[in-house]
């Protein structure tokens, strides 16, 4: 996983979410506020469930995808990888945008702090994984599995276990657990 906001190890970022007026689609621009100013890129689409692209306002599968891919880009990580969160997020603030054509919705990235810290407090430490460096495996701490650091120690060590059989000489499986 790379740097992010829960470190501070970047500048903020903000979320810009338009509506299209003649079309009434939905486009999102992300922001990263740097010390000379804004730069901006239009937010990459996580197509899990929408296949018409971005939505807001309702709690159906294009605000799953906006709410996936706003988290991505936040944890810059992979949708996947935070879909414990995504569902939670889509209903608490993404289905709660509600304007019309021409308008624009700002999210900043402290907003989204915010909300991860009072519903989703184990999301508050970088997410910690094991990478086996044979195959490929990567053992991810989500902290609705893994809350007590013993159980991530447990899960280490089956993983690494798991893993050691196939390791070259000298590596012992899965050895380093990696933080953001």
């Amino acid at each position: 996983m790379g740097k992010n906001a829960i470190d501070n190890a970047r500048p903020p970022k903000v979320y810009r979410i338009e509506r299209d007026e003649k079309m009434g689609t939905v486009i999102i621009h992300v922001g990263v506020k740097w010390p000379i100013g804004l730069s901006w890129r239009l937010l990459a689409h996580c197509k899990l469930h929408s296949p018409s692209g971005f939505e807001v306002g309702y709690g159906g599968s294009g605000p799953t995808d906006t709410a996936a891919s706003i988290l991505a880009d936040y944890f810059e990580e992979d949708a996947r990888s935070v879909e414990r969160t995504w569902g939670a997020f889509k209903y608490d603030v993404i289905s709660g945008i509600r304007w019309g054509p021409g308008e624009t919705h700002t999210l900043e990235e402290s907003q989204i702090t915010a909300w991860r810290k009072e519903k989703h407090p184990g999301y508050l430490k970088p997410l910690e994984s094991v990478d086996c460096q044979v195959c490929g495996d990567t053992l991810w701490r989500e902290p609705d599995v893994y809350s007590a650091t013993e159980e991530w120690q447990d899960a280490v060590l089956q993983f690494n276990c798991e893993h050691a059989e196939h390791a070259p000489k000298g590596l012992d499986g899965c050895q380093e657990i990696r933080r953001p």
